[in-house]
């Protein structure tokens, strides 16, 4: 590491200290990252073996025949299992080693031990970056692998003609989302059709400055480290709304994450069994909504231009309401082009928030449903209240 003979003055002098003591630090950091990595690497390996112990026919059970039932990618199962062994071999090596916890001890008697900041001449940290990496799931994994919608899916949404995005994220027992391949085949037990979107409102305050948004912990739920910035966001409870499951659904039969979809489309590949089954089931139903639709839009041709407007309104959310709503109130568009109905809703699935914040979220809301609510306090009448009370307005003629 270099340091330039100008922190050696005396207004630059902490900066001096802060790095001799990075100086110090470097080899450290350094040699307890390579152990750290071969003790990991040591792990996976006993890991992998442990897995590899596991016979055919615990595999064919846990890992395909549990996923098929609960509708999840099988992989996924398999990566738990190992992530398991994993964790337990790391910790077990990590403990035992005491190489590693000389290097751990030596590092924290330097490191943070002066309160001195870093200079805004020194290198970027990459500590929002990984924040941001645990806290949210990248859409590219989410969409692209086809990724059921869960509690914490966030969703951009354009609420009108010309109007800016606004983002949501889902709310919603996460075993009721579930599609199963059984019970019943394809589709959510106990006819569960609605979850709960609640606006984000981002804190538009530019890096520095106070937030403007007032945070209340009992209304709303923070979002730490959501924009790129590594600015916040909020989860306004007061916002929420109930929205048709299947309509995001969509999001995850395409990799772009775009709720849309042709009642004559080909069921993606990369769909679990369970989802493909599903995704059939959809399309059926939208090819009956698409030629209720389209007979009910024929028969109207002759209604007058002023009006025909509010028809066409009316009859898409009434035909396309039984699968997607009854509430639409997510814009979307009907087309039709010979037997083939398209339907594209204006959102998109651009992030999840992981757990445990998104249980963590999901809890606060169901904390904020439970408050108590009070009678309305007289007792500060006559003490603090004005002693002449404004007229209240006049209803308009």
């Amino acid at each position: 590491m270099l340091i330039s003979k100008e922190r050696l003055l005396d207004e630059e002098f902490g900066g001096f200290v802060l790095m001799a003591r990075l100086t110090i630090l470097n080899p450290l950091c350094e040699t307890l990252r390579v152990q750290a990595s071969g003790l990991y690497k040591q792990a996976l390996a006993e890991a992998t073996k442990q897995l590899g112990a596991v016979t055919i026919y615990d595999v064919e059970k846990i890992v395909f025949t549990s996923s098929r039932k609960e509708g999840v990618w099988e992989p996924d199962t398999l990566f738990r299992i190992l992530g398991m062994y994993l964790r337990r071999e790391a910790r077990k090596l990590a403990a035992s080693n005491e190489d590693l916890r000389n290097l751990a001890d030596a590092v924290r008697a330097i490191a943070g031990s002066s309160s001195l900041e870093p200079s805004p001449k020194q290198e970027g940290t990459k500590a929002l970056e990984i924040r941001q990496i645990e806290l949210y799931e990248d859409p590219d994994y989410l969409n692209k692998h086809y990724a059921p919608i869960d509690l914490g899916d966030i969703f951009e949404l354009v609420p009108g003609p010309g109007a800016p995005p606004k983002h949501h994220i889902l709310l919603a027992q996460p075993c009721d989302m579930m599609v199963r391949f059984e019970d019943p085949v394809g589709e959510r037990k106990r006819g569960v059709t609605d979850g709960v979107m609640v606006e984000v409102v981002i804190d538009t305050a530019p890096a520095g400055d106070q937030q403007r948004v007032k945070y209340d912990p009992i209304l709303m739920y923070r979002l730490d480290y959501y924009q790129k910035t590594g600015g916040h966001a909020y989860v306004d409870f007061s916002t929420a709304r109930p929205v048709n499951l299947t309509l995001l659904d969509l999001c995850a039969m395409r990799e772009d994450g775009k709720a849309e979809l042709a009642a004559f489309d080909k069921t993606p590949d990369g769909l679990i069994p369970s989802w493909k089954i599903h995704n059939h089931h959809i399309r059926v139903k939208l090819r009956a909504a698409g030629e209720r639709w389209d007979a009910i839009m024929t028969a109207c041709a002759g209604v007058a231009k002023s009006q025909k407007q509010n028809v066409i309104n009316a009859v898409k959310d009434s035909e396309f309401g039984d699968l997607f709503g009854p509430n639409l109130w997510i814009p979307f568009t009907p087309t039709k082009k010979g037997k083939n109905t398209h339907i594209s809703f204006e959102c998109r699935r651009i992030r999840r928030l992981n757990q445990p914040w998104a249980g963590a979220l999901f809890t606060a809301y169901t904390q904020y449903l439970s408050r108590a609510a009070f009678e309305h306090d007289y007792g500060s009448i006559g003490f603090d209240a004005p002693s002449v009370l404004p007229a209240a307005p006049e209803a308009a003629e």
